[in-house]
């Protein structure tokens, strides 16, 4: 079973692919993807960041949502804020 680590990343200036896999960067480890997706808020101008865990092609679970709301970033895991 492999397993490798999707970010896509949404600007102000994103088209509506934004997040499809052949939009994603890939990463062999989820904490270089996790770092890459909460490094992506250090630019104003960034709005969401998806990270997707991929195992054997398909989606493993529910991909972790980091969005920036009222100047902060929340984690989402689907609907579910995390740490609120």
């Amino acid at each position: 079973m492999k397993k490798e680590y999707a970010v896509n990343i949404k600007s102000v200036n994103s088209d509506s692919d934004w997040n499809t896999a052949d939009m994603a960067d890939w990463f062999e480890s989820y904490s270089e993807a996790y770092d890459t997706a909460e490094k992506a808020f250090e630019d104003l101008d960034v709005l969401e960041a998806v990270l997707t865990v991929w195992e054997d092609g398909d989606v493993d679970g529910t991909p972790l949502k980091m969005v920036r709301e009222d100047g902060n970033v929340h984690q989402y895991q689907g609907e579910e804020r995390l740490w609120a």
